[in-house]
């Protein structure tokens, strides 16, 4: 079973997804965190990322956000990212 680091930014949106997560059979858990400085000590084997948008009316992501979720990923041989 997996245990899935999902990052959102949107809290409102991200608590509805990380709760459907949660019901999944295939998930033994599931938390939620807005940027790469959450749940930094724990331990996951899956990330589910979706870049913030580098500005409020723009649907560019932001490049830097997305370095450090994906380098902090790297680092601690996350074995799945799934990338929104």
């Amino acid at each position: 079973m997996a245990s899935v680091l999902f990052f959102e930014p949107r809290a409102r949106l991200g608590e509805v997804l990380a709760e459907r997560l949660r019901a999944s059979p295939a998930v033994a858990a599931c938390a939620l965190a807005a940027g790469p400085e959450g749940e930094a000590g724990i331990a996951y084997d899956t990330v589910v990322y979706q870049p913030p948008a580098s500005g409020r009316r723009t649907a560019v992501p932001d490049l830097a956000h997305a370095r450090r979720v994906l380098s902090a990923c790297a680092a601690r041989r996350v074995r799945q990212v799934v990338l929104l």
